[in-house]
């Protein structure tokens, strides 16, 4: 059983509404602790170029999160997991933690939040 809170992200930095790719790494992280596994593989940088447009940015970080969440799915793989995400915000963050799509364990996640209308397939 692993827990993540996720609105603490949000009451620190009250200007987000989605996970940054930073806090999305620090999540991760918290995941390798409670399994007790090392999180060194998840000191990847971003590497921006002078001149990257916002797109290309924001490109740069949903390759990078998608590559650490395959990583994570790999480590996951064969194990029984049940995930509890706490105080979810955005549906977009509930996938970012479905590691299903590239594992065949046994997954399952939980979640709370304060957002009456959040509608997560």
């Amino acid at each position: 059983i692993l827990w993540i809170n996720l609105g603490h992200y949000f009451v620190e930095q009250s200007d987000k509404n989605n996970l940054t790719y930073e806090m999305y790494l620090d999540s991760l992280i918290h995941i390798c602790d409670q399994l007790r596994i090392p999180s060194d593989w998840l000191n990847c940088h971003l590497m921006w170029q002078p001149g990257d447009s916002k797109t290309i940015l924001a490109m740069k970080n949903i390759q990078a999160i998608e590559k650490s969440k395959l990583e994570m799915s790999k480590l996951i793989e064969g194990s029984k997991v049940l995930l509890i995400l706490d105080d979810v915000w955005s549906p977009e963050d509930v996938d970012l933690f479905n590691f299903t799509e590239h594992v065949k364990s046994s997954f399952s996640i939980i979640l709370t939040t304060r957002t009456l209308d959040l509608d997560v397939d």
